[in-house]
C-alpha cells in the first residue's frame, strides 16, 4: 500500500487531544523509551503516569482488579479535570 515495507512516520504532533499515558514497569510489551518518545513527539502531551504495581502487566489494564483504583479513576479524574474538551 505504501509502496515500501514499512509504513510511514506518522506526524504525532497533529494530534492535538491532550494526552495523559498510564504505563506500568511489569508491561514487557512497552519499552519505557517508547513511552518516552511517543510522549515527546505527541502534539498536546499532558502528563504520564506510572501505575505503581511491578507486576502489573499488558493485559491488567482490562482484567485486573486493581485497574480500577490505579488506571479508571485517575483517568476519570483526568477527563474531569478537561471537562471543557
Amino acid at each position: 500500500i505504501y509502496g515500501s515495507e514499512t509504513p510511514p512516520d506518522y506526524n504525532l504532533t497533529k494530534i492535538t487531544a491532550p494526552v495523559f499515558i498510564h504505563h506500568s514497569t511489569g508491561d514487557i510489551y512497552v519499552d519505557p523509551l517508547d513511552i518516552q518518545r511517543l510522549f515527546d513527539e505527541l502534539g498536546n502531551p499532558v502528563g504520564k503516569a506510572l501505575v505503581p504495581l511491578e507486576n502489573f502487566v499488558h493485559l491488567d489494564y482490562i482484567w485486573a482488579k486493581e485497574a480500577y483504583k490505579f488506571v479508571y479513576e485517575p483517568v476519570i479524574a483526568l477527563m474531569d479535570a478537561y471537562n471543557e474538551f
